[in-house]
C-alpha cells in the first residue's frame, strides 16, 4: 500500500506551505536517482505478486456478518512467526492494507526467470492462505474476494457497520474501519480536505424485475432507455459524473453506449471523452516545420513533421502554439498571423487522408525517404542537452507560458481547449424503458462517499523487474494496453453497499474514491455543459468549500489546473522513448531530440530546406498513439529536460507531479537528503495509482540492501476466489511479457482507445458481450498482410551485450502500413484465442513461447491447466467470479428480485467463497473440472523440537503414566 512511514502526520492545511518544496525536492530526487542508475543493465527477470485478504466474522446463529477489525494484531502475529522461519526458503511477507479488516501478502523472496519457478506461485499462495488461517479465531474467515458486499450498510451495534467520524465524515461508514497506521487516516482526511468536499462515488444499479428505483418515475430531464441491442452495450464512464450530479444529484448518474467508431459523432465523443486536436502541417513554400523546445527556441537537429503529416497537440499561449506529446512546440501560424502553418482536421478528414495516402508512415517525427534518407551508421545514442539556454531563461519562459494561458501551466482554460463530452439533451420526464438516447442514459445509482469504499477493495497485482531502463519503459507501454483486458478476464466486483451493481469491476469505484481534484480542477472538464446547458440551475457540491474559488499558491497548479483524471486511473502517456538517428553524433547521452539552435524569431518557423539538415536525432514517441491531453507541471518538465531526461520520460514525471503530496510527516520535509533518498518522489509517485506503475530502483542505503532494478507493476487485475486462479493470471501476465520481448511484438494502440477499453471493461458481462480495441498485427508483416512491403525494423531487440541494438534504436515501432488500420475491435475470445489468419491470439503465442524454450513437462502440465482455464473463461464456457456472484445472489431463496443483497444472502455467499477458496466446495461454473486440494491451517508453521516452558515433575509423571497404560505399550 505505497510508502508506509511512521511519524506524526500533518493535516492538509498545515502541510500546505511544505507542498511546493516537496514537489521540487521530489523532482531533484528523481533526477539524482536516474543519473545514478540509468546505466544499470543485465538484470535478470525477478517478479512477484500481491494478494490482499479480507477478514470477516460470521455468526451462524442468525447468519450475521461483521468485519473483523483485527488486521493489526494478525499482522504482528504473522510477522513474528515468519521471523522464526527464516530457515525456510519459501515464506511470506505481510503488509498492512487500508482497511482494519485487510492484510496484504507477498512471497518473501521473488520468483525468478526459470520456468520451474512458475510452479512456486500457486504453492506460495497456498502457503499464505494456510498461514493466515492459522491465526484466525473461531468464526473468522479470510476469503480472497474483492469487496465486502455490505460495506456502508448501517447496522447499529455491529462491528464495521457504524457511521461517522471526523476523518471521513461519511453518511455510511465509520472511521473505526480504517487501519490505525497513520498513513491511511491521513490519506482519507487530506483527500477530502484538498478536494473541498467528500468524494462522490456513483455506480449504476442493476435492474431486476422488482428493483424499486427502476419502478419509480425519473427526475425531469431523465432518459432511461437502453443501448441498441446487438450493436452496443452500456458503459459506465467513471470519473466523468460531475455534469449528471449537477442535474440529478447523488441518486442518479448518466452512462453511455459503446460505439464502434468512437472518434466519430456525439455517441463516440460521449464514450471516449476528450482527445487531442489533430492538425495537418501545411507550410506554403516550405517542406515542413521546425520543432521548438520552447516557443521561440528552434531545435535544428531533430527530425521534422513534413507538409501533409498529421500531428496532435494541446493549444497553448492563447492558441498561438500547440504543444506536442513528444515535448516539442509548433507554431499555429506565422508571426504576422497571415500564413497558417497548422490546419485543424476532423476525424472524417483524417480517414479520407489515410485512404488516399497508402504509403503509410503517418506518424509525428517519422523519417521521410522523399526528403531525407535514413542514415543507419553508428549505434550509440548521441549526447545532447537543452542547447545554450540557461536556467534563468528556462524559468522565465516557463512563467511566460503560464501567464499567457497555457493549459498545462496555471490551469486557465485556453480558447481552443478540447471541448467537454456532451451531456444528455433530454428534458422530458419519463420512466425507465423509454426511447433510446444515443448520448447519455440515466440510471439509478449506488452512492458512496468515502475512500474506504474504494481502498477497502482487494486486488491482484504483479510486478516485474526488467533487464534495463529501456526494457522497463517498453514493457510499461505494452502492459498499459493489456491492463483493461486483464481486468475483464478477472472481473469479480458486482456487489456494492448491499446492492447488485450493473458493473463487474472495482477500478472505477477506487478512482472516484480517491479523487482529490478541487471543484475547479474537475469543473473545467464539464464547464460548458454545467454552465451553459444547465444554466443557473446547476447543482454545486453541497459539501464543497467556497474557498475553492480562490487561487491557492501552495497547491499544485494553484488548485485550478485542468485535470482530466483522478489520481487513480489509467495512464495518460506512453513512456518508451526509443531512438535516435545518430548521424555524426557522439557516444552516450540523452536521445530526446533536445539540443538545438536558439532562435527567438517566431516568424522563422518553417523548414524550407529541411531535407538538407543533418539527421542527428529522431524522437520516436508516436504522437498518433499519445492522443490524450497530458497536463504537466511546466517548471518541473523544463528542469527534467535541462538535466538530460528525454521528453517522453520528462513528460511522464512532470505529469505525476501535477498532484500534491497527501501525507506529510513532521521532521521529514527539508530534513530529507535529496541526493541519497527518494521519500518525496515516492510520496507523489506512490499516490499516483495508475493502471501500470513504472518503478525506478530504490536507493541502497547500506551494503546489505538488496539490488533492485527497474520494475513495472500491473495493477488492474481483480481478486479471484482460489489460489489456482490467482496463480493462473499471475503466471499468464509474466509469460505475456516474455512473449512480447522474445517475439518482438507491438501492442500499441492510441491511448484514447485504451481508455475506452478501461470504461468498457467495467460493464456487466463485458467478457462475453464487450468488444475491445486491440492491435491487428503484433509481429512483422508477411506477404498478403495489410501494409506488407513497408520497411520494418523490430521494436525491442537486445544484442549480446545486453544493450539495445542499433536496429532497435533506429526504429522502435513496427507500423504495419496505415496506422489507422493497425487496430480494430475484438471480443475477449478473439484477443485471447485468435482472429482470422492475421491475429494468432495471446494464448497460442504463450504456448508457442513455452515450446520455444523447451519448458519441462511438469511445469507445462500445470501452466497448461492455467491456460485452459483462461481460455474457457474467455470463450464464455466458464464464468468470471463477478458473473458467478451475481447469479448466486439472484438464485438465493431469500432474494426478492429487488437488487438488494440481504445479510442472510451475504452470509451464505461469503461462506461459499471461503469454502471454494479452501477446496471444501467444488465450483465447476468458475473452475471447470479443476479440483482444489483442501487447505487447512495444519502445518502452516514448523514445530520446533523444544518445550516453550519446563514441565513440572508431577505433569511429567502423569504424562508417562497415561501413555504406559495404552494398548500399544502393553506387554503380551
Amino acid at each position: 500500500m505505497g510508502l508506509l512511514k511512521i511519524g506524526v502526520p500533518q493535516t492538509f492545511p498545515t502541510s500546505k506551505p511544505n507542498l511546493p518544496y516537496i514537489r521540487r525536492a521530489g523532482i531533484l530526487q528523481f533526477i539524482s536517482t536516474f543519473n545514478r542508475v540509468k546505466n544499470l543493465s543485465g538484470d535478470e527477470l525477478l517478479w512477484g505478486d500481491e494478494v490482499e485478504y479480507q477478514i470477516y466474522k460470521l455468526t451462524p446463529d442468525g447468519k450475521k456478518v461483521e468485519l473483523s477489525l483485527r488486521s493489526p494484531t494478525l499482522l504482528a502475529e504473522l510477522t513474528s512467526l515468519e521471523n522464526t522461519h527464516k530457515h525456510r526458503l519459501e515464506g511470506c511477507n505481510w503488509v498492512p492494507e487500508y482497511g482494519a479488516w485487510m492484510i496484504e501478502a507477498t512471497p518473501s523472496r521473488p520468483y525468478t526467470g526459470y520456468a520451474d519457478d512458475l510452479l512456486r506461485v500457486e504453492r506460495n499462495m497456498r502457503l499464505r492462505r494456510k498461514r493466515i488461517l492459522s491465526v484466525l479465531k473461531e468464526g473468522e474467515i479470510a476469503p480472497t474476494v474483492s469487496a465486502y458486499p455490505l460495506l456502508g450498510v448501517e447496522k447499529k451495534g455491529r462491528v464495521g457497520h457504524g457511521v461517522g467520524g471526523p476523518v471521513t465524515e461519511s453518511e455510511y461508514i465509520s472511521d473505526e474501519i480504517i487501519n490505525p497506521h497513520p498513513r491511511f487516516a491521513t490519506l482519507t482526511r487530506n483527500i477530502r480536505l484538498r478536494r473541498g468536499s467528500k468524494v462522490n462515488i456513483r455506480v449504476p444499479l442493476f435492474r431486476d424485475v422488482s428493483t424499486p428505483e427502476y419502478l419509480a418515475p425519473l427526475p425531469s430531464g431523465g432518459d432511461c432507455g437502453g443501448c441498441p441491442l446487438g450493436t452496443s452495450f452500456e458503459v459506465w464512464r467513471y470519473g466523468k459524473g460531475d455534469a449528471s450530479y449537477a442535474t440529478y444529484g447523488k441518486e442518479y448518474l448518466t452512462i453511455a453506449c459503446s460505439n464502434s467508431n468512437v472518434a466519430e459523432g456525439e455517441a463516440g465523443q460521449a464514450e471516449m471523452g476528450i482527445t487531442l486536436q489533430k492538425y495537418e502541417v501545411n507550410v506554403v513554400g516550405g517542406d515542413g516545420l521546425f520543432y521548438r523546445s520552447l516557443p521561440g527556441v528552434t531545435v535544428a537537429d531533430a527530425d521534422w513533421p513534413r507538409n501533409g503529416e498529421v500531428v496532435q497537440g494541446s493549444p497553448v499561449r492563447s492558441g498561438r502554439w500547440i504543444k506536442l506529446q513528444n515535448g516539442y512546440y509548433l507554431p499555429m501560424r506565422s508571426e504576422d498571423g497571415e500564413e497558417e502553418f497548422l490546419k485543424k482536421i476532423s476525424h472524417d478528414d483524417q480517414m479520407l487522408k489515410d485512404r488516399v495516402t497508402s504509403d503509410g508512415m503517418n506518424r509525428m517525427g517519422s523519417p521521410s525517404p522523399k526528403l531525407r534518407p535514413r542514415n543507419s551508421s553508428g549505434s550509440k545514442i548521441p549526447t545532447c542537452n537543452m542547447g545554450n539556454i540557461d536556467e534563468e531563461v528556462l524559468a522565465e519562459r516557463a512563467a511566460k507560458l503560464s501567464v499567457d494561458g497555457d493549459a498545462d501551466g496555471d490551469g486557465d482554460a485556453d480558447a481552443d481547449a478540447p471541448p467537454p463530452p456532451p451531456a444528455s439533451p433530454s428534458s422530458k420526464s419519463k420512466e425507465c424503458g423509454g426511447p433510446h438516447s444515443i448520448n447519455q442514459i440515466l440510471r439509478p445509482a449506488i452512492h458512496m462517499d468515502a475512500m474506504a469504499f474504494g481502498m477497502g477493495m482487494s486486488c491482484l497485482q504483479v510486478t516485474f523487474q526488467a533487464q534495463e531502463l529501456d526494457e522497463s519503459r517498453f514493457i510499461y507501454d505494452q502492459l498499459a494496453v493489456l491492463a483493461p483486458i486483464m481486468m475483464v478476464l478477472t472481473a469479480s466486483t458486482p456487489l456494492l453497499k448491499g446492492r447488485i451493481a450493473d458493473t463487474d469491476c472495482r477500478w472505477g469505484v477506487i478512482s472516484e474514491a480517491v479523487d482529490d481534484r478541487t471543484e475547479r480542477e474537475r469543473e473545467l472538464l464539464l464547464r460548458t455543459s454545467t454552465k451553459e446547458e444547465f444554466g443557473h440551475n446547476s447543482r454545486k457540491d453541497s459539501n464543497a468549500s467556497d474557498s475553492d474559488s480562490d487561487d491557492d499558491e501552495f497547491m499544485a497548479g494553484k488548485g485550478k489546473r485542468r485535470l482530466y483524471k483522478s489520481r487513480y486511473d489509467s495512464i495518460s502517456t506512453y513512456i518508451y522513448q526509443g531512438a535516435c538517428n545518430p548521424t555524426g553524433a557522439q557516444n552516450g547521452g540523452d536521445c530526446g531530440g533536445c539540443g538545438g539552435v536558439e532562435d527567438d524569431d517566431e516568424g522563422d518557423s518553417s523548414g524550407s530546406n529541411i531535407s538538407d539538415k543533418p539527421a542527428q536525432i529522431q524522437n520516436r514517441v508516436l504522437n498518433k498513439y499519445n492522443d490524450l491531453p497530458v497536463p504537466i507541471d511546466e517548471e518541473h518538465y523544463l528542469k527534467l529536460r535541462q538535466e538530460g531526461i528525454d521528453p517522453a520520460l520528462a513528460q511522464h514525471v512532470a505529469h505525476l507531479f501535477i498532484r500534491d503530496p497527501l501525507t506529510v510527516f513532521d521532521g521529514s520535509v527539508e530534513e530529507v537528503d535529496d541526493e541519497t533518498q527518494t521519500e518525496h518522489f515516492e510520496n507523489i509517485q506512490s499516490t499516483n495509482w495508475q493502471s501500470v506503475r513504472w518503478k525506478p530502483p530504490p536507493p541502497r542505503l547500506t551494503p546489505n540492501d538488496p539490488h533492485i532494478g527497474w520494475r513495472v507493476e500491473l495493477r488492474t487485475m481483480e481478486m479471484q476466489l482460489t489460489d489456482f486462479e490467482n496463480a493462473a493470471f499471475s503466471v499468464f501476465s509474466v509469460l505475456v511479457t516474455r512473449v512480447i520481448l522474445a517475439f518482438d511484438l507491438n501492442l500499441y494502440i492510441p491511448l484514447s482507445r485504451v481508455d475506452v477499453n478501461m470504461n468498457r471493461a467495467h460493464s456487466r458481462d463485458a467478457i462475453n458481450k464487450g468488444r475491445f480495441f486491440f492491435r491487428r498485427h503484433l509481429a512483422p508483416l508477411e506477404e498478403g498482410d495489410d501494409g506488407f512491403g513497408k520497411e520494418y525494423d523490430p521494436l525491442h531487440v537486445i544484442d549480446g551485450e545486453n544493450k539495445a541494438s542499433a536496429t532497435r534504436k533506429r526504429a522502435p515501432c513496427a507500423t504495419g502500413g496505415n496506422e489507422e488500420n493497425s487496430f480494430e475491435e475484438m471480443t475477449i475470445n478473439e484477443i485471447m484465442n485468435g482472429k482470422g489468419d492475421h491475429y494468432p491470439g495471446l494464448i497460442p503465442l504463450v504456448y508457442a513461447y513455452l515450446d520455444l524454450i523447451n519448458c519441462d513437462s511438469l511445469t507445462m502440465e500445470r501452466v497448461g491447466a492455467y491456460l485452459e482455464m483462461i481460455k474457457k473463461r474467455s470463450t464464455g464456457e466458464l464464468m468470471t467470479p463477478a458473473a458467478w456472484m451475481r447469479k448466486y445472489v439472484r438464485d438465493h431463496p431469500a432474494y426478492k428480485k429487488d437488487s438488494v443483497v440481504s445479510e442472510e444472502i451475504c452470509f451464505d455467499l461469503l461462506t461459499a467463497c471461503k469454502e471454494i477458496g479452501e477446496g471444501t466446495r467444488e465450483c465447476p461454473e468458475i473452475l471447470g473440472n479443476v479440483k482444489i486440494e483442501q487447505i487447512t491451517s495444519h502445518g502452516a508453521f514448523d514445530v520446533k523440537m523444544e518445550l516453550q516452558k519446563k514441565i513440572t515433575k508431577c505433569d511429567r509423571n502423569d504424562l508417562i503414566r497415561r501413555y504406559t497404560r495404552r494398548n500399544s505399550f502393553s506387554v503380551e
